[in-house]
């Protein structure tokens, strides 16, 4: 069987070519809508704060920006720059979960527009439209739109460099791309982490076209390319990288080590790299663990051996290249190749343009003895559709991540608003900074969502006010607040000794406890059984006068 004669270039370009261009601009576009649709409901949505969001944006509460460049709470490691674009998003908005994922929308927003764009640009025909369809409708892509972590902005960077680089190799003529690389490579250092792989390997991509050209102009602005990537990368690693890395780099190295290739048993190689690519890191559209994004590597490779069969192989360079550094890199157990598809998110853009290619090889290759290949691609085309409305129709119908989130924002929407209006409310740790269990701003636990919950639904906390201590009176009681976790050791005497501190003023007249029961995604396993503690106080003055006042009715 001789696949290349069923490519999308030799076949479908052909008289075989089953959409007019005009026709497949008007799907492509469609397609391109129903993904935009996507992203924005997501983010109106307003899903709560999920754990992994907490972790980071707790870091945000109190923190300037130079605080952000020491290293973070709760095993958090982020690039500087999405740090301060984060805390000025806050400081302009508030602390809000719209804030906080404004970053994540633009970028959704802008990738899509601008996959669309390369896409345009490296494939034609029904490839073109498959590619588009399957980044518009591909869930990582919707969910990191709308998320508060620096996935979306990781593929943002990496497409925009792509982009530039593509201009260039294009046009080798107009050196000015190269110079518009040089000036965007510090910017996306500082944004992404991963954008290092993505300039490392445009980098070397383009070495064959300016050694073709012979430019001198070409080659000055590759030097200054490769130069200002070399800096920025220095730079932004004396400055926090280093510190984060110090800090976090056991937890992470354990913590990711699934994603790292066994070296030191190479036998399992082969079986560990299987694993990776058909595992959830290519969930494009859709995917899952064990096996579940075989189709989406199937398709890959596919594209892979007719770009190099037709003599394509500058796009193997383009989209694998930075995924050879980033190998390097987890080899040496500096950052994660494959596993969740968070973790690689900036190579969604080359995935789904291989993916796209790979899936009009396909379809064209099992329509072959059609009379008529549109049948076909109008079914794949609708089936792709179909995923991305579902999707929406899912958010629209679950709006959010599990339902341990939403019944703990409900709790804080009730508590901290409610409470307020009759009490003097006091957090231990935000307000007074009292920690009963040491370690509790250092592990991974759901204290960074209480403390992130708190901060956004208590109107106090919300408007930055101090507590108003004059204000406590018998009739205006102080309620302090203490949550406390069970992964934790808890020590009873240090709560002893602070109730024994509070007591000297107050007179303890109350107690009360909330449990918090987090559950696992399918609502089976209790996760976690966290507690809220309240401890109720009146001055002492006015306790004896409430007291002196009973004796009087008597």
């Amino acid at each position: 069987m001789n696949l290349s004669s069923f490519s999308p270039a030799a076949a479908l370009s052909s008289e075989r070519e089953p959409i007019d261009s005009r026709t497949l601009d008007r799907w492509v576009w469609m397609l391109v809508a129903l993904g935009l649709a996507a992203r924005i409901t997501r983010y109106l949505l307003c899903f709560p704060l999920w754990d992994d969001e907490c972790f980071l944006m707790v870091n945000l509460i109190d923190r300037g920006y130079g605080e952000l460049m020491q290293p973070l709470d709760f095993h958090q490691v982020a690039p500087l720059l999405y740090l301060w674009l984060e805390r000025t998003m806050i400081d302009w908005f508030g602390y809000n979960e719209y804030a906080m994922r404004f970053p994540a929308l633009v970028s959704g927003i802008a990738t899509l527009l601008l996959f669309r764009h390369i896409a345009k640009r490296l494939l034609s025909g029904v490839a073109l439209l498959t590619a588009v369809a399957i980044f518009s409708v591909a869930y990582p892509c919707i969910r990191y739109s709308a998320e508060a972590k620096p996935y979306g902005t990781d593929l943002l960077f990496g497409l925009l460099l792509m982009a530039g680089a593509i201009e260039w190799r294009l046009k080798p003529e107009q050196s000015r791309w190269g110079w518009f690389l040089a000036a965007l490579a510090p910017l996306a250092i500082g944004m992404s982490y991963p954008a290092a792989f993505v300039a490392g390997g445009l980098g070397l991509w383009l070495i064959p076209m300016l050694w073709r050209t012979r430019s001198v102009g070409g080659w000055s602005a590759w030097f200054a390319f490769n130069a200002a990537t070399c800096l920025a990368f220095l730079g932004f690693f004396l400055l926090t990288v280093g510190s984060q890395s110090t800090a976090e780099l056991p937890f992470m190295t354990e913590f990711w080590k699934e994603s790292f290739p066994p070296l030191s048993e190479p036998w399992k190689l082969p079986f560990w790299f299987i694993n990776v690519h058909v595992g959830s890191w290519l969930s494009y559209p859709l995917g899952g663990k064990r096996g579940g994004s075989i189709l989406t590597f199937t398709w890959v490779v596919v594209a892979v051996v007719m770009w190099y069969r037709t003599r394509r192989r500058d796009l193997v360079g383009l989209c694998l290249l930075p995924l050879g550094l980033n190998m390097i890199a987890a080899a040496l157990h500096r950052y994660p190749y494959g596993g969740h598809p968070k973790l690689v998110h900036y190579s969604a853009g080359p995935i789904c343009l291989m993916a796209g290619y790979g899936l009009a090889v396909c379809v064209a290759w099992c329509a072959r003895r059609q009379a008529s290949l549109l049948p076909v691609f109008r079914l794949a085309a609708a089936t792709l559709a179909l995923i991305g409305t579902g999707e929406v129709a899912y958010d629209v119908l679950h709006p959010a991540k599990t339902l341990s989130d939403v019944r703990h924002r409900d709790f804080a929407r009730w508590f901290w608003f409610n409470a307020s209006f009759e009490n003097e409310i006091c957090c231990v740790m935000s307000d007074q900074k009292q920690f009963f269990e040491p370690s509790v701003m250092k592990e991974l636990n759901w204290t960074a969502m209480y403390l992130c919950n708190q901060k956004i639904y208590s109107p106090r906390h919300r408007r930055n006010e101090p507590v108003h201590w004059d204000r406590i009176s018998n009739a205006h009681p102080l309620r302090c607040v203490f949550y406390t976790s069970e992964h934790f050791p808890y020590d009873p005497a240090i709560e002893r000794k602070w109730a024994a501190e509070m007591q000297t003023k107050y007179d303890l007249v109350a107690q009360e406890t909330y449990p918090f029961a987090y559950y696992q995604k399918n609502e089976r396993l209790l996760a976690s059984m966290d507690h809220l503690k309240v401890y109720q106080f009146v001055p002492k003055q006015a306790a004896a006068t409430a007291a002196g006042a009973a004796d009087v009715r008597r």
